[in-house]
């Protein structure tokens, strides 16, 4: 997948037929869609990298500080947001909260590498639904991925049930 937008440090994907939304709206149900939020470069390509060799996954944008990240986030509509919270121009919990009450149909993954119990309580209570440390497998990546995106799809269809 090419780079259909470059705006700063932000990269938005569009699929091979260049749907500007960032996928393919057939595949929209197939696939799970994922930003990544990594300020570490090569970390973001591999991440990138591993996550495009699951088929069903699909990263529909990347970027490496949260600068005017929000509505480049917002454009994609990604199922799971894959962030660092460890983001250079004050990152981390502000930006959480800000994903938290904009994309409230998408899941936050925390990707790092400070398991401490108070910042992992607090990005739970800024709304993250995962945490995950980088020394884990990516097998590990990839099944939490898939978990977190199964867990929010059938939390979606249980809301729409009559009472």
């Amino acid at each position: 997948m090419t780079p259909s937008f470059v705006a700063g440090r932000c990269r938005l994907y569009a699929d091979e037929g260049g749907a500007a939304a960032g996928y393919n709206v057939a595949m929209a149900n197939e696939r799970i869609r994922v930003f990544i939020l990594e300020r570490h470069p090569a970390i973001r390509a591999g991440l990138r990298a591993l996550l495009e060799s699951s088929p069903e996954i699909v990263v529909v944008g990347e970027a490496g500080d949260s600068a005017g990240i929000l509505a480049h986030i917002m454009a994609t509509q990604p199922d799971i947001v894959l962030l660092d919270p460890d983001l250079p121009d004050d990152g981390g919990l502000p930006l959480l909260r800000e994903l938290s009450a904009a994309l409230p149909a998408a899941s936050l993954l925390v990707h790092t590498d400070d398991g401490a119990s108070a910042k992992m309580q607090a990005a739970f209570a800024a709304g993250v639904q995962g945490y995950l440390l980088k020394g884990q497998s990516s097998q590990k990546l990839v099944q939490t991925i898939r978990l977190l995106y199964a867990s929010r799809v059938d939390l979606t269809a249980n809301q729409d049930l009559p009472d």
